[in-house]
């Protein structure tokens, strides 16, 4: 999608033939997501997105703007979407009140469910498949919780989240094998 125009430079060329027109369709009958078209570029939630404050690459209107256009694999392959903290600091912003978080996540379940799944997601779910956790509650953190007066972290029927993964087919989503209790 980027191309060195004659002088060097970089910029973005869009190609009608990659662009698939039924996304922003797609997205619009997804509750949360139907104020997408209000979008009209004005930027107030990439300036005040706090993930845009740290990395230039990211702006939270380019995103409305690609999935507007159909610009899924783009959209798909790279990290933008899951560079949102769902934070909401973009629909507080928002004169049009767009829901743009909700908008990413329909975006990361319709990217998930087509095959694209950033590599940090497989690792959460593997964690939770292993320990019912995002990571493993070590002694080191039952003696931490109990230092700080914390009850200790909830037991966790790892049977019933596997079960769980195996019912919704998140398994086979993410391509892990779930053992058997």
């Amino acid at each position: 999608m980027t191309e060195a125009n004659s002088s060097g430079e970089k910029q973005t060329v869009i190609k009608l033939q990659d662009l698939d027109t039924s996304l922003q369709e797609e997205i619009s009958k997804i509750p949360g997501c139907e104020k997408l078209m209000l979008c009209f570029q004005c930027g107030t939630c990439s300036a005040d997105c706090p993930i845009g404050r740290h990395i230039q690459e990211y702006k939270p209107r380019l995103i409305a703007m690609m999935t507007k256009l159909g610009m899924k694999q783009v959209l798909f392959q790279g990290d933008l979407l899951w560079l949102c903290l769902q934070c909401y600091t973009c629909l507080e912003r928002c004169p049009q009140n767009v829901e743009l978080a909700e908008i990413i996540s329909a975006l990361r379940g319709i990217a998930a469910r087509e095959g694209y799944l950033h590599p940090s997601m497989k690792k959460v779910i593997e964690a939770l498949a292993s320990h019912g956790y995002i990571y493993e509650l070590t002694e080191f953190i039952e003696e931490d919780r109990e230092m700080r007066e914390l009850p200790p972290a909830p037991k966790v029927n790892i049977g019933e989240v596997r079960k769980i993964m195996k019912m919704t087919g998140l398994d086979k989503l993410v391509g892990i094998e779930i053992e058997e209790d």
